[in-house]
């Protein structure tokens, strides 16, 4: 098994002895060149070990702890898609809603696309080139519609990264709040995992399209 270094490695397992798993990770990461990792055992849905490995910053040599931010990149998609479901479930959005009927201003060729064809990457966006960017979510939004589409919405299925900036662009506008939050809230409102949503993961739209 490959590791990677992202913010927490979820195992379910039982009678998993700590420091079986402290062995698995310092091997993994010294076969794999990981300098830093975070851990996270949940077992019948408590956390059983939550524990930070190596260094989160190499000049410095800081540790890395169970609080240590990392980015995750596209792993937020799965929030987003989670979070549309609990909006979707209260009557708030519809998958068939389409993004002209929440973005008004977004140009013809983007209008009749629903948020089911977004959240499958069937909306026919073209993948933007990767890398860093100071837009705000509106600014990103902007840019994002003035760009032809790669192919007609439901055409064929293409993995993109803008059409959940969009979706969640969507998803803000109807809850009136930033997605990270929504994602605390519908945690706690469900009891689940207690997980600390808005340091694990950042849902601001525009960086989540760049990464």
């Amino acid at each position: 098994m490959r590791l990677i270094p992202i913010m927490a490695l979820v195992l379910s397992a039982s009678g998993v002895r700590a420091d079986a798993i402290d062995d698995m990770m310092q091997v993994q990461m010294r076969s794999n060149h990981v300098p830093g990792a975070a851990v996270a055992v949940i077992q019948n849905g408590k956390i059983a070990k939550l524990q930070g490995y190596g260094v989160a910053n190499l000049e410095h040599n800081v540790p890395v702890t169970a609080t240590s931010p990392f980015q995750i990149a596209s792993t937020t998609k799965i929030f987003t898609g989670v979070l549309l479901a609990h909006l979707v479930d209260q009557g708030k959005l519809s998958l068939d809603d389409t993004v002209g009927h929440h973005i008004p201003e977004a140009p013809p060729e983007w209008s009749s696309i629903t948020l089911r064809q977004l959240g499958n990457h069937t909306a026919g966006v073209a993948m933007s080139p990767p890398g860093p960017t100071s837009e705000t979510t509106e600014q990103a939004v902007a840019s994002i519609l003035k760009r032809p589409l790669q192919s007609r919405p439901g055409e064929r299925e293409q993995y993109a990264l803008d059409d959940f900036v969009v979706l969640a662009h969507i998803m803000q506008k109807v809850s009136g709040k930033a997605t990270h939050s929504c994602w605390t809230k519908s945690s706690s409102s469900r009891s689940a995992y207690r997980i600390r949503a808005s340091r694990m993961v950042s849902m601001q739209a525009a960086s989540t399209a760049r990464t």
